[in-house]
């Protein structure tokens, strides 16, 4: 059963594997007719391709001259990372602590026992639950991922929190219920 588990890292190395490699890092070493052939793979037209190629040529030209950029300074702007750099790390760093921190991957991993101190005793009334969890969160990743380009991130990340919140409170009130209650659901 553990090694289930590694069924979706396999198929995502699979799909790794499968990647091109990024048009920008392609052109800062100088393989062009690569990049050109990677924006033509994955943008809707020959023109749109062109387009972000020029973009991303221009980009390079401006950030590294002449194409003998070797990685200098990326540790240091990793370590010491100007301004509009660091709102974005703090933003990316606190999005996961507070994810890790809220408890709503402790509730997944350990469906079966939350539940089974909530009062469900049955193996089949464990699993059931935990396939339902399972099935709720994965139609709401999908539908956020359907949504993502449409709304934004910064509106579905304040209503996956403000539901998240929610949904731990009421696991929390149900949890505190079931305990104090004479009969427990079976």
């Amino acid at each position: 059963m553990l090694g289930l588990a590694a069924v979706p890292a396999v198929g995502i190395a699979c799909g790794v594997l499968g990647m091109p490699e990024s048009p920008r890092w392609l052109i800062m070493k100088g393989r062009t007719e690569e990049a050109k052939r990677v924006l033509r793979r994955i943008s809707e037209t020959d023109e749109e391709a062109e387009m972000r190629l020029e973009e991303i040529t221009n980009a390079a030209a401006e950030n590294f001259h002449s194409g003998e950029w070797r990685g200098q300074g990326v540790w240091k702007e990793l370590l010491f990372p100007s301004p509009p750099l660091r709102r974005i790390l703090i933003a990316a760093i606190g999005i996961n602590f507070f994810m890790q921190a809220s408890g709503n991957d402790a509730v997944v991993y350990y469906t079966p026992s939350v539940f089974k101190s909530a009062g469900i005793r049955s193996r089949r009334g464990l699993v059931g639950v935990t396939v339902i969890m399972g099935f709720v969160k994965t139609s709401f990743v999908l539908v956020s991922a359907l949504f993502l380009d449409h709304y934004g991130r910064r509106p579905l990340l304040l209503l996956g929190s403000t539901g998240m919140a929610i949904s731990l409170a009421g696991l929390g009130v149900g949890s505190k219920y079931l305990e104090h209650r004479a009969h427990k659901p079976n």
